[in-house]
C-alpha cells in the first residue's frame, strides 16, 4: 500500500494542520487508522468527524476528513484531506503515522509535479502556484491570481487556435505583444535587487533608513560604519524590491580587515541595479570613479546625496538629487526606480496597478524570445506552434523561481 501525502499548512503552532492524501490506497490507508463517528469514509464531496488512532485502537486524535473533487483541490487532483488539531507534536505525529501505513511525504513543488505530470494543470499555471506563496504585494498576488485561473495560459492557447485556422500573423503579433508586456510582470513576480553604493559617510544608511521606514542599519557619522551588507523587502509603486545597504566604497588598501572585507562583498555583487550616491558637495572622488567604471550603465543610477546640506539655491551637477534626513527626492528617486528597471513605458506616469498578461518567469521568456524576438515576419506554423506547446509543458519548473 502506497499513496502520496502533503501538508497544506504551515509548519509551527497553529488552529489546525490539514494533510491531502492523493492515490489510489489513500481510502485504504484511511480506513486502518481513522474511526468516523458516522459509517464509513465520505463520498466525494462530503466530510466526516472520527478520530485517528494508533494500531492499537488507541485515539490520538479528533479529526474531520473531507473527499474533495478535483475541482474543489488548489492542485485540481482527487483527494482526501485530513484536519487534526494543529500543535506542533500533533502535526509530527500525524506525518509519522501516515508514512507508518505507507505514505510518501511531498512538498508543494513535488504536488505541481504531479498535477502537471497528470495534466490537471499546465506548467504556467504550476509557475503561478509556487511564486504566489512568495508574493509580498498586493499588486503581484492580484497578477498571479489571473494565471493560476490560466490567464496567459488562455491567451497562449487562443494562438494555437489562431494557428490552425491559418491566422498565422494574428497569432505571431499576439505572442509578440505578450512579450513585450513582460518587463513589469517579471518584476512583480521576482524582487528587484537593489544595491545602495557611494563612498564612506555618503548617506547611504539614512537613505536606507528612510526607504525602508525603519531604523535596521546604526547611522553616525563616522565613515565606514556599515562592515557588512543589510537588505530589507520594500515596495516601490506596490512593486517588490530588495533593497541592500552596503559598506562605503574606499580602496580596500589601508583600511581595517573588517572593513575590507565589507568593501570586497560589494564589488563582487551582482544586483540588478545599483544606486550609487555622490555626497555633498558633489566632486567625484577617484575611489568613485574607479567603481563606476566597473558598473554596466543600464544598471546603474548616479544620484546627488546629503542634499539638505546645500543652499537652496545650489543645484547639483546630476539631475537627481536626494537627502535621507529630510525625505527631499525620495518621490523622484522611487519614479526613476519605476522608469529605468520596473516599467520603462511609464514616461514620468506612475504604471497602471493592473499588470497586463504576459510571460513571468525566465523560462517563458527564454521560450517565447528563443522564436519570435527579432524576427519582423512571422516564423512558420511549426515553429509557432511547437513554441507554444512548449512553453505550456516545459517552462516550468525549470527557471520558475529565477
Amino acid at each position: 500500500m502506497e499513496f502520496l501525502f502533503h501538508r497544506a499548512t504551515p509548519g509551527g503552532e497553529g488552529g489546525v494542520a490539514v494533510f491531502e492524501l492523493y492515490g489510489e490506497d489513500a481510502a485504504a490507508a484511511l480506513r486502518s487508522f481513522f474511526k468516523p463517528r458516522q459509517r464509513g469514509l465520505p463520498g466525494e464531496g462530503q466530510s466526516r468527524l472520527g478520530d485517528v488512532v494508533e494500531r492499537s485502537g488507541e485515539p490520538i486524535d479528533e479529526a474531520i476528513v473531507s473527499h474533495v473533487t478535483a475541482a474543489g483541490m488548489w492542485s485540481r487532483l482527487r483527494a482526501f484531506t485530513l484536519s487534526v488539531h494543529g500543535g506542533v507534536w500533533m502535526q509530527k505525529r500525524m506525518a509519522a503515522l501516515l508514512r507508518e501505513y505507507g505514505g510518501v511525504e511531498l512538498h508543494a513543488r513535488g504536488v505541481l509535479e504531479l498535477a502537471v505530470k497528470a495534466k490537471a494543470l499546465d506548467a504556467i499555471q504550476a509557475a503561478a502556484h509556487e511564486l504566489i506563496l512568495e508574493a509580498r504585494t498586493e499588486t503581484g498576488a492580484r497578477f498571479l491570481a489571473r494565471q493560476l485561473t490560466g490567464e496567459l495560459s488562455t491567451r497562449l492557447r487562443d494562438g494555437l487556435s489562431l494557428l490552425e485556422e491559418g491566422r498565422v500573423r494574428e497569432a505571431h503579433s499576439g505572442l509578440l505583444d505578450l512579450l513585450r508586456a513582460s518587463q513589469r510582470a517579471i518584476r512583480v513576480c521576482h524582487p528587484l535587487r537593489v544595491l545602495l553604493a557611494g563612498r564612506p559617510n555618503s548617506g547611504k544608511s539614512t537613505l536606507f533608513n528612510r526607504l525602508v521606514a525603519e531604523e535596521r542599519a546604526v547611522v553616525t557619522s563616522l565613515p565606514g560604519t556599515t562592515r557588512d551588507t543589510l537588505e530589507e523587502l520594500i515596495s516601490v509603486d506596490d512593486y517588490p524590491v530588495i533593497l541592500a545597504d552596503s559598506a562605503g566604497i574606499r580602496s580596500p588598501d589601508g583600511v581595517g580587515p573588517v572593513e575590507r572585507q565589507g568593501i570586497l562583498k560589494v564589488l563582487a555583487r551582482s544586483d540588478d541595479a545599483v544606486i550609487y550616491l555622490l555626497p555633498y558637495p558633489w566632486d567625484r572622488t577617484e575611489d568613485d570613479r574607479a567603481f563606476l567604471r566597473g558598473v554596466d550603465p543600464e544598471r546603474l543610477l548616479l544620484v546627488a546625496s546629503l542634499a539638505d546640506l546645500a543652499a537652496e539655491d545650489v543645484r547639483p551637477p546630476i539631475d537627481l538629487s536626494v537627502s535621507g534626513l529630510t525625505g527631499r527626492g525620495l518621490d523622484d528617486l522611487r519614479r526613476r526606480i519605476i522608469q529605468r528597471w520596473i516599467d520603462d513605458g511609464a514616461d514620468g506616469a506612475r504604471p497602471e496597478r493592473e499588470v497586463p498578461c504576459a510571460p513571468f518567469t525566465a523560462a517563458q521568456i527564454r521560450i517565447l524570445s528563443a522564436a519570435l524576438e527579432g524576427i519582423p515576419a512571422p516564423p512558420g506554423v511549426d515553429v509557432l506552434r511547437c513554441t507554444i506547446i512548449e512553453c505550456l509543458r516545459s517552462s516550468w519548473p525549470d527557471g520558475a523561481c529565477e
